[in-house]
């Protein structure tokens, strides 16, 4: 499965999925599956989603 970097929101407390005890922390980004839980926090503003990096340059188009 393809994961997600991710941190909680500000004054949140956001457990990480299946880790009831475990929390996602606020000053730093975590690796994490990137599950319908994630995604669903995401968009109830809970977590923060880490942008992607740009494209590393030098990079042919169409390179197979």
């Amino acid at each position: 499965m393809a994961t997600i970097q991710v941190k909680a929101a500000a004054g949140i407390k956001i457990a990480k999925e299946n880790e009831p005890r475990n929390y996602i922390p606020a000053d730093d980004f975590i690796l994490v599956e990137d599950s319908h839980y994630y995604r669903k926090a995401i968009a109830d503003g809970d977590i923060e989603l880490k942008a992607d990096e740009p494209a590393k340059s030098g990079a042919k188009a169409g390179a197979k």
